[in-house]
């Protein structure tokens, strides 16, 4: 029996992608329990309570912040309640999926290295992460992608 080669590597994709969402959900999971001080979380959070009590955005409130970020959030307060594991749940999968997509838009590069290592996303990369002083998910998520492609492109 022979494996054809179109199988084979679309085998090694799904486990890249299976490897990559591990790691990055193993380095984000930690940082789910915080809220960091000077973030938008608190305007963030009161904005998507207001829309799930029936307010509609700029007519009942005004934020500079665009609507869909609390319209993302109301889903979730729908979904599973007004509370703080809602919250935690929408910015797990935003910033997953925001890896994810940095990931699948990069992989072109990701090619031309055979044995892209997954690797790269260990001890340096939570080190040099937790050595910032207030990281947002925005900055782990650029770091664990970045990083990635880093290590991999070397």
């Amino acid at each position: 029996m022979t494996i054809h080669a179109p199988v084979l590597r679309d085998s090694v994709s799904w486990r890249n992608y299976l490897l990559f969402t591990l790691c990055a959900s193993l380095y984000l999971l930690p940082f789910m329990r915080i809220m960091f001080a000077g973030s938008d979380d608190g305007t963030l959070l009161c904005g998507a309570e207001r829309i799930i009590h029936g307010q509609v955005f700029a007519r009942d409130f005004f934020e500079v912040m665009g609507p869909g970020t609390f319209y993302w959030l109301a889903i979730f307060f729908k979904l599973f309640g007004v509370t703080f594991l809602a919250s935690r749940i929408c910015l797990f999968i935003s910033s997953l999926g925001i890896a994810l997509s940095y990931y699948f838009f990069n992989l072109p590069y990701l090619q031309f290295v055979p044995n892209a290592p997954v690797s790269s996303l260990g001890g340096d990369l939570i080190r040099r992460t937790l050595a910032r002083n207030q990281p947002s998910y925005r900055q782990h998520v650029r770091c664990i992608t970045s990083d990635y492609l880093h290590g991999s492109l070397e």
